[in-house]
């Protein structure tokens, strides 16, 4: 069986003597028969299709949703390193991104064929996205970019260096297409690694060699073989090492992993960064609406909201939402919505800390002091967070147990020394 595979796309098409099949990573158990022609409806204008030779549907299932997660890893990154995208929205990538990469360790195998195959524009905000980061995958998998980058840009230099006449007639158009095929192929990706960890090149053009796709290209195995000669004789120079001034490039990260992606219809297959605009310019409506005071048109509006953000993307979404709006309810004296806002949200995510901690919040706002510190008891449970323990300090001064309040501020001191407000 082959298979052709396009995580922009979240299809998989596979093939099997002359019937063609259909797999979806919103429904991977179900297999759709197809015709031919169907070929350009499924993947529309997808550019990450990947040729898989001798494969079974099972393998197939895998690698589709291992190349999903990556286009996701990928657009995530994209999105945490901009700096043009409002804190809140940067928050978000960086919340999701650790999840997904707890979920799906080998996204970032799909992911680094993009992330890898250039170095990061002038304009990429490291510190910040780092600086937004909690210790985990994510921050790690930011850590482990920027380490890579003098093996990146490394490698595109040697890729330059390949003389025009090596690809034939029309150097521009040729070149564009191998580099595309090199890109697409994971094939950049393992030189970068080569090189990064010191090792020889050999192996990774003997596994370019035998790639359809790879094979395709005319001049193939010479245009290797010279690339990886100019990789070897920088290496013996001490080039490799050099980390240089990294150039803005013309193939930005943002054409490569965004531009021209096929409609997606499962929870993860939309843009993220437009989505998230959006979500933001809601909240700011229903603001408004409740800064007008109709709270029946308010919660008509965060119902809404809440439901497609549920369809969409699950309840950890919804959550911070719902706990965002909560906050803005809170800073217009409106104590009750607050608290409805929080009461929903740790209805939907019983396990979310943030979400107890202002669920807590909002009890002690209302006066119900005994559930606030009970609530505040479950956001430590499952956040043990400075602000957590603070949440508990909180309740117990408001129930009058002062000293047991001192006990909990020392508790964070002890823990957080950095904490100003503990």
């Amino acid at each position: 069986m082959e298979a052709v595979i396009s995580g922009q796309a979240g299809v998989a098409l596979l093939v099997q003597g002359g019937a063609l099949s259909s797999i979806h990573v919103h429904n991977l158990e179900t297999l759709v028969e197809r015709r031919a022609g169907e070929f350009h409806h499924l993947f529309g204008a997808a550019s990450d299709l990947v040729f898989v030779e001798d494969t079974t549907t099972e393998d197939a299932r895998q690698a589709l949703q291992s190349a999903a997660d990556g286009e996701d890893v990928t657009q995530l990154t994209l999105l945490l390193l901009a700096s043009d995208r409002s804190e809140e929205i940067r928050e978000t990538a960086a919340h999701e991104l650790s999840e997904l990469l707890t979920e799906n360790s080998q996204a970032t195998v799909f992911a680094d064929r993009v992330l890898l195959s250039v170095p990061m524009p002038d304009e990429a905000d490291m510190a910040g996205a780092l600086s937004l980061c909690s210790p985990g995958p994510a921050r790690e998998s930011l850590l482990r970019l920027q380490r890579l980058q003098p093996s990146v840009q490394f490698v595109q230099e040697t890729w330059r260096a390949i003389p025009d006449d090596f690809f034939g007639d029309s150097p521009g158009g040729l070149r564009a297409t191998a580099d595309a095929v090199f890109v697409r192929e994971g094939v950049v990706r393992d030189f970068v690694l080569a090189v990064a960890g010191e090792m020889g090149t050999d192996g990774v053009v003997l596994s370019a060699l035998r790639i359809p796709a790879s094979r395709s290209l005319p001049n193939h195995r010479r245009i290797l073989m010279r690339w990886n000669a100019n990789l070897a004789t920088d290496q013996d120079t001490g080039n490799r090492a050099r980390v240089g001034e990294m150039r803005a490039t013309e193939l930005t990260w943002e054409a490569e992993s965004t531009g021209r992606h096929a409609q997606r219809n499962d929870r993860r297959r939309f843009d993220r960064s437009r989505e998230l605009d959006r979500i933001g310019r809601v909240k700011d409506s229903i603001e408004e609406v409740m800064r007008q005071r109709d709270l029946p048109k308010a919660r008509r509006f965060v119902e809404d909201l809440v439901r497609e953000q549920l369809d969409k993307s699950g309840p950890v979404f919804a959550c911070k939402s719902l706990c965002d709006l909560a906050k803005r309810a809170q800073d217009l004296g409106l104590s009750e919505l607050q608290l409805e806002f929080t009461s929903r949200a740790v209805e939907l995510k019983s396990d979310d800390g943030w979400s107890w901690q202002q669920h807590g919040k909002a009890l002690l706002d209302n006066g119900r002091f005994i559930e606030s510190l009970a609530a505040c008891g479950q956001a430590v449970l499952f956040d043990a967070s400075a602000a957590s323990f603070n949440g508990r300090a909180e309740a117990l001064r408001a129930l009058g147990r002062p000293e047991e309040a001192l006990a909990a501020y020392d508790t964070v001191i002890t823990q957080h020394p950095e904490n100003v407000f503990a």
